[in-house]
């Protein structure tokens, strides 16, 4: 998809969701395992979970200068980041910022065997006025 009036940031699709948990082998694992979902990578930060269309990555942390260890001490386990497929990551962040977005990690692009994957990371939304989510969207481009 294109960007439009309809669709002002370009969003193509949900890429995938981060979720945060206590431990990476412990009973989140499990649950994507009894829900059908199948490990399919791993490295020493993520754990790959898919079925599909729809696609988790697990993380746990415990240092607190990664988002997922500030968002578990918050928040507890959950959801910490919702990545969508973007038509042109540069034009969508550009976008998202100029409608109020705040930028909390710079355009990066990472080389991979299927090609260059750009990065950037705006904050979640607020939950109240009190309670802000500290989740972050990434907008995310595949090649």
């Amino acid at each position: 998809m294109s960007i439009s009036a309809d669709n002002p940031v370009g969003l193509k699709s949900v890429d995938h969701m981060e979720f945060t948990a206590n431990e990476r082998y412990g009973h989140v694992g499990k649950l994507f395992h009894s829900l059908g979902f199948q490990k399919s990578a791993t490295n020493e930060k993520y754990d790959l979970y898919d079925q599909g269309q729809i696609r988790f990555l697990l993380t746990s942390s415990t240092d607190e200068s990664e988002h997922s260890a500030r968002y578990r001490k918050d928040h507890g386990e959950g959801v910490s980041k919702i990545a969508f497929r973007v038509e042109n990551a540069e034009e969508s962040l550009n976008i998202a910022i100029k409608r109020g977005g705040e930028l909390v990690q710079d355009l990066s692009i990472e080389e991979t065997e299927f090609g260059p994957i750009k990065r950037a990371a705006i904050k979640g939304l607020a939950m109240s006025s009190t309670n802000s989510l500290s989740a972050q969207v990434k907008l995310f481009i595949r090649g």
